[in-house]
């Protein structure tokens, strides 16, 4: 019983949404992974120098 009073006293502090283990806040998706070539990648990372993406796609294809 006294479980029961503890829950219900949370419930109203909290509300609902917490207790309610159907309630989300969004749906969690299926994640949809592509294949992409190494220099695909290293082309996208703009914060990188032309030196350190030449450095990294080294390495990418070396240990892919």
């Amino acid at each position: 019983m006294a479980e029961i009073l503890e829950i219900q006293q949370e419930i109203e502090l909290y509300g609902m949404d917490w207790y309610d283990p159907t309630c989300y806040a969004i749906e969690i998706l299926d994640a949809k992974y592509e294949k992409i070539t190494t220099d695909d990648y290293v082309e996208q990372l703009e914060h990188l120098t032309p030196q350190q993406k030449k450095d990294l796609k080294g390495v990418l294809s070396t240990f892919t």
